[in-house]
């Protein structure tokens, strides 16, 4: 009971932390990934000089985590493809990170949890020869209420957009990201993915399998 007292205790303090860049350039955010953060600085920093113009893509980086990672990746200067479904959002993190970094921010807008979605925009980024190096699926929907207190349409809502979207824009910008390999995909997970939280259970098993599978490179 202590142990899992202590990891309930560590996943509620992990998502009352604001993300943002420490000093050390590594990310001070919700993100688990298979090797440590100067590691992961390094992986998405090392290029060659035949890159030109690389992209990274931000589902959900209008706000939260998801606009913390798009300013690391700005800073290391990539160019940006955030997601998000509010335009107003978008054009404001759009405005802030091209003031204070020397790169491009493209926004598209799109509700995530539609079928339709991960297609179009695979096909926008197609249809412009985007140098995509960098996937990273932020976006996704928790809060306060959760398996016993809404309907079952916002539970099949809430799956459709952390579970679904992430695999759908992997699957579908998956080849655009081997045509411009090396590059990677890094998904946004949860400790609290392993807290037993009973009213929370929905959202919880949702976050472990993205816990599974935070980061993966593609290689030529």
């Amino acid at each position: 009971m202590k142990k899992w007292f202590i990891l309930f205790y560590f996943s509620v303090c992990i998502h009352q932390a604001n993300a943002r860049i420490i000093d050390q350039d590594k990310f001070n955010a919700d993100i688990t990934v298979t090797k440590s953060y100067t590691n992961l600085d390094n992986l998405i920093t090392s290029t060659d000089s035949a890159r030109v113009s690389p992209y990274a893509l931000i589902a959900g980086g209008s706000r939260g985590i998801g606009y913390a990672i798009a300013e690391a990746m700005a800073k290391r200067g990539y160019n940006l493809i955030l997601i998000a479904r509010g335009m107003k959002g978008l054009e404001e993190a759009k405005a802030r990170l091209e003031k204070a970094y020397p790169v491009h921010v493209d926004v598209l807008s799109y509700d995530l949890s539609k079928e339709e979605s991960a297609t179009a925009i695979a096909a926008w980024c197609n249809e412009r020869n985007i140098q995509l190096k960098m996937l990273c699926n932020v976006a996704g929907l928790g809060g306060d209420d959760d398996y016993l207190s809404l309907p079952l349409d916002s539970l099949r809502y809430m799956v459709r957009l952390n579970i679904e979207s992430a695999m759908a824009l992997s699957l579908t910008l998956l080849p655009l990201l081997e045509k411009n390999a090396p590059a990677y995909i890094l998904n946004v997970a949860s400790m609290a993915g392993f807290a037993p939280i009973p009213s929370k259970i929905c959202m919880l098993l949702q976050k472990r399998p993205l816990f599974l599978s935070v980061i993966h490179c593609v290689t030529s």
